[in-house]
Parts: structure tokens; sequence; C-alpha cells
């Protein structure tokens, strides 16, 4: 399903945002990425 693989991208990207939050400032985080 469409939704399914939707729910399965936005985790995997909070999950991406989180583990590189602990590393490097959100604005260089936010610009060298697709997320959001």
């Amino acid at each position: 399903m469409e939704l399914a693989r939707l729910k399965a991208s936005l985790y995997q990207c909070i999950y991406t945002w989180v583990v590189t939050h602990k590393f490097i400032k959100e604005e260089k985080f936010m610009q060298s990425t697709n997320c959001g």
C-alpha cells in the first residue's frame, strides 16, 4: 500500500534526523537533506 510506504519513509526520516541531530547543528542538517 502507498500509505504504508509513506509511513515507513517518514519514520526513516525522523530516525535519521534524531541520530544526526546528536552530531551536527539542525541548520546544517536540514540544508544537506531532503527530509521534510
